[in-house]
């Protein structure tokens, strides 16, 4: 309940703030990359991320060379079981889950041209899955039910981020293009694993992950903000 207030504090600053701080609002997707602890699974397990993809918006406040940003995107965690045991019963094992992002992140320009902009992240992101399913292949062909599972226990979990974003202004217009790459390191989870529970065995133990995200950005403001021309 804590860290709602907060999110719910933050957002309603970044919308409600004097007018002498600039606002803006932009949309992102991206393509989030997770790197899975192996050591859990066995030398006889392969993981393998599947596609996976990131959509959101998020909101802004710039005070001078620094810019407040609060988003929330919907993500997801796609990723296979490869198994080479030859005693196992199934050959593959797909896995999808659906996450709630939440990151809160301050910005500092570190290069301005009026047009190129060049900025350094770091804040951190709070995420809770909200969906999962499984499909187990097994050696005789047949799958199961990829709907048919036991509720796994989620929670809130936290991440700190780090990354570098580029933009650029688009046509003397108050749209800007972005991209950035990124960083995170998870080091509050987002579920409960108890280790005599056989139905949480799939879900990886995913610390670190990296990713990259574009998109455009709409400022509110018609006047020059002091973050893109460098004073």
């Amino acid at each position: 309940m804590a860290m709602k207030k907060i999110i719910f504090f933050l957002l309603f600053f970044l919308l409600t703030g004097a007018a002498s701080l600039s606002q803006s609002i932009s949309a992102f997707g991206g393509y989030p990359y997770y790197f899975m602890q192996l050591d859990k699974y066995g030398s006889g397990t392969e993981v393998c991320n599947a596609p996976n993809y990131m959509a959101g918006a998020a909101v802004s406040k710039y005070i001078r060379a620094l810019k407040i940003e609060v988003g929330f995107a919907y993500a997801t965690k796609n990723y296979s079981f490869l198994t080479h045991n030859t005693l196992s019963e199934y050959d593959k094992k797909e896995v999808e889950l659906e996450y709630y992002y939440i990151p809160v992140m301050l910005h500092r320009r570190l290069f301005t041209d009026t047009k190129n902009t060049v900025s350094l992240g770091l804040g951190l992101v709070f995420l809770k899955p909200f969906g999962y399913s499984e499909e187990i292949f097994y050696k005789d062909g047949t799958k199961t039910d990829p709907d048919n599972l036991a509720p796994v226990d989620y929670k809130w979990g936290n991440s700190a981020r780090l990354g570098v974003s580029y933009s650029r202004s688009l046509a003397e217009s108050n749209f800007r293009f972005f991209a950035e790459v990124y960083g995170d390191y998870k080091f509050a989870m987002d579920y409960n694993e108890p280790g005599s529970s056989l139905k949480y065995s799939s879900l990886p133990d995913d610390r670190i992950a990296m990713g990259i995200n574009v998109g455009i950005e709409w400022l509110f403001n018609r006047e020059p903000l002091i973050y893109y021309i460098g004073k």
